[in-house]
């Protein structure tokens, strides 16, 4: 009894220690900055957000609308909302030498730019890069070859601070930079959205989507929606 007694202070004087408790708040504090930093940007599921499916208002039911915009494609012309205003289109983020997420990120694209073409679908495909002063137009072309991007895929770059007013103010997506220094020096790292939007004919977002089967299942049949609601402008090429 006596040493059960001893142990129980002993535990309350702990309990009571300021210091424990400090250490504690300091590590609820840090958790989800961790997880920010090392956990699995794909593994927390994104909400779907609901479309209104009438044909005759394909604008109702967005959750915003993207400004007008303008960049520079893969192809080395003037890219932006006037080439994709009156079509579907589905937009990612990326960059080229990213070292983390982004291979897996667009693998999942190709496996979803493969879907719509299956299904017949007229939906663009806009990937925006988050760094421009790598991502010329001609490395870009380079990637969509080796990779073998479809005519439907278009690559995105441009100046740094017309394209961060697009996927940041715009997108409301992150556009992080990377450290500073030489490149073996740092994590070439930058900060950007890891989900699929789909946007409708009036350059409204209708919903973020996961990119596995369950997500992709989810878009493709959103998009169907869409095409449906405004068929005539997504059959025209782009100008």
């Amino acid at each position: 009894w006596i040493e059960e007694m001893s142990s129980a202070a002993s535990t309350s004087r702990v309990l009571r220690n300021p210091l424990l408790w400090t250490a504690l708040a300091s590590v609820v504090a840090a958790w989800p900055l961790a997880t920010l930093i090392v956990g699995d940007p794909f593994a927390t599921p994104a909400p779907r957000l609901e479309l209104v499916p009438v044909a005759d208002a394909p604008g109702e039911g967005a959750v915003f609308e993207i400004p007008a915009f303008e960049h520079v494609s893969h192809r080395g012309d003037r890219f932006g909302s006037k080439q994709l205003d009156g079509r579907v289109w589905v937009a990612s983020f990326f960059f080229t030498s990213c070292p983390s997420i982004c291979p897996r990120l667009m693998g999942r694209a190709k496996v979803l730019s493969d879907q719509l073409a299956a299904a017949e679908l007229p939906v663009d495909m806009v990937t925006f890069t988050v760094d421009p002063a790598t991502d010329t137009p001609q490395h870009l072309a380079a990637y969509a070859r080796e990779h073998a991007l479809g005519d439907r895929w278009t690559l995105v770059t441009g100046e740094p601070g017309a394209l961060e007013e697009t996927i940041v103010r715009g997108f409301k997506q992150a556009m992080g930079t990377p450290g500073e220094g030489p490149a073996e020096d740092v994590a070439l790292d930058i900060a950007h959205g890891v989900r699929f939007v789909l946007v409708d004919a009036q350059r409204g977002v209708r919903g973020l989507y996961d990119t596995d089967d369950v997500g992709i299942k989810a878009l493709l049949a959103d998009a169907r929606l869409l095409v449906a609601a405004a068929p005539r402008a997504n059959g025209k090429p782009r100008p």
